[in-house]
């Protein structure tokens, strides 16, 4: 009877240990809302690329004029938030090539990484003998507590490169405030349209990289709560 009831109790203790390790310590239900938000827009209206815009400024209008989204990424234990910060340092390693990621500002005392990605190819028009290629530099801004971290990432502008058959080459620098669909008489339409769906799908694709590299590599030491944001 003992060692019926001793087996039960190991049984049951197995049980509860893979249901805990079942469970992830990183979650952010904005990430996965935002995520299927966009792309239930891009079923509805991937025929139009006008209306798909329009449907994403709708759903999310600009931030000071940026392309912007933030995410508070809640632990379900405190962590060493030295160990998180050296993660999301070599987060930004992994998800890009080592050229266009750039590590600007580790604040060690206030817990904020500051950083840059480019992505060189958003979109890219052709016609009348010339293509336009869209790039954009994504910013981040990313804040640690104990028990959680806040990740902001945005765009500001547009970098187009025009290369033409009759050696007309140009680049341009065109604010995301002032380009199209935003401004409906903006120039370059075809590539700058796809270029705002595309930045817009990025981030929360982005987000959900870093809260799953984060989930894979994260530590385990417990520190006290800090619960002020």
């Amino acid at each position: 009877m003992m060692r019926t009831i001793s087996v039960m109790v190991c049984m049951l203790w197995c049980i509860n240990m893979m249901a805990q390790d079942s469970i992830p310590f990183f979650s952010c239900a904005q990430i996965q809302k935002d995520n299927e938000a966009l792309t239930a827009i891009k079923k509805k209206y991937k025929g139009s690329k006008k209306k798909w815009g329009a449907a994403i400024q709708e759903y999310h209008p600009l931030e000071n004029g940026n392309i912007q989204y933030t995410y508070i990424i809640e632990a379900a234990d405190t962590f060493n938030i030295k160990t998180m910060m050296n993660n999301t340092q070599a987060w930004f390693g992994f998800t890009t090539s080592s050229e266009l990621a750039s590590v600007k500002n580790v604040d060690d005392e206030n817990h904020i990484i500051e950083a840059t990605t480019g992505v060189n190819n958003v979109a890219e028009a052709s016609g009348y003998g010339s293509i336009s290629i869209v790039g954009v530099v994504m910013n981040y801004r990313i804040s640690f507590k104990t028990n959680r971290i806040r990740f902001s990432l945005w765009v500001s502008h547009y970098n187009i490169g025009t290369a033409s058959n009759f050696g007309k080459n140009k680049t341009e620098v065109i604010p995301i405030s002032e380009a199209y669909p935003l401004n409906p008489k903006g120039k370059h339409k075809s590539s700058l349209g796809a270029a705002f769906i595309n930045v817009n799908a990025y981030c929360p694709t982005f987000a959900q990289s870093y809260l799953e590299y984060m989930e894979k590599h994260r530590g385990k030491d417990l520190k006290k709560n800090d619960t002020d944001w």
